[in-house]
């Protein structure tokens, strides 16, 4: 099997990890807090991440990382990690997975935009028509929501953490971009992760969060769940998605991974009884050929 074909099915499997690691989540009780889950599942995600870092016998501390690549990688941790978990989550927690689904397609309009301030990077006609596919989407899916959710505020709010979910992880990716290519990738993330887990273990300290955070292990069901969602997550798909992009262009990995959305829709209407309404098809759809536009 040739390297592209195999990064090309990396990154199928990066969407699909992904979408079972949302269903996962949506599993989870709703009186778990946002943060509690996130604390689990990157402490999780984290002990397997240092399981695979002992067994590949990966170096503590590479030589070609300077103190200021090791400081931007904290900072790329807190927000990409720490902070983009909490809000994705609680966003999740509001909309539901189908329309956050929805939402997260917004990511390669962000790409595009922080890109363009960051690298000068520019797109063309055809790209800025499929931005403008991916707002269409996210605006059906919320007019399709309006019915759904009794609460208002709820749905608002939930927009609103979804999308600054998108801006902190572009962010926080395209800040160590050049780090990246350097690697070794493994160390970079077992790092990242260690990060990310450190600066939410504070927010422990409430006894409100101790005590959520004990009812929410304990809890057999959830325990399940959040452990599923866990392994699928933030360690599975993160691997799948880091060697699609070592082996094939980008450019192909990117629009594969965005299959994320359509595996989700179908996942949450099969597992989690989510309807796939007429509305909530055509917005899913728009909202994915804007992606696979932007991509061109």
């Amino acid at each position: 099997m040739n390297r592209v074909l195999l990064g090309q099915i990396c990154a199928v499997l990066t969407a699909l990890s992904w979408a079972i690691a949302v269903v996962c989540y949506r599993k989870v009780r709703h009186e778990v807090s946002s943060l509690s889950l996130n604390i689990f599942k990157t402490t999780f995600a984290l002990l397997l991440f240092l399981i695979t870092f002992l067994f590949l016998d990966l170096p503590l501390t590479p030589n070609h990382l300077s103190q200021m690549d090791l400081l931007i990688l904290a900072v790329s941790g807190f927000f990409g990690i720490t902070l983009a978990d909490w809000t994705y989550l609680a966003g999740l927690k509001r909309l539901g997975a189908q329309f956050s689904a929805i939402v997260s397609t917004s990511y390669s309009p962000i790409a595009i935009g922080l890109a363009f301030f960051l690298f000068s990077e520019r797109i063309g006609v055809i790209g800025s028509f499929g931005a403008g596919l991916v707002i269409l989407g996210i605006t059906l899916g919320y007019l399709q929501n309006r019915l759904r959710i009794p609460n208002q505020r709820d749905l608002w709010s939930g927009v609103f953490y979804g999308l600054a979910t998108e801006v902190m992880m572009v962010s926080a990716v395209l800040s160590i971009r050049d780090i990246l290519r350097a690697g070794p990738l493994m160390w970079i993330i077992t790092f990242r992760f260690l990060v990310g887990a450190v600066l939410s273990f504070p927010f422990l300290f409430s006894k409100k969060a101790l005590i959520n955070l004990k009812e929410s292990t304990f809890h057999k069901s959830n325990f399940f769940w959040m452990s599923l969602g866990s392994f699928f997550g933030p360690y599975l798909a993160t691997i799948f998605w880091l060697a699609g992009f070592q082996l094939a262009p980008a450019t192909k990995v990117a629009v594969l991974n965005q299959l994320s959305t359509v595996f989700i829709f179908i996942l949450s209407g099969i597992f989690l009884k989510e309807p796939l309404s007429f509305f909530r098809i055509l917005a899913m759809a728009l909202a994915v050929i804007g992606a696979l536009l932007v991509q061109i």
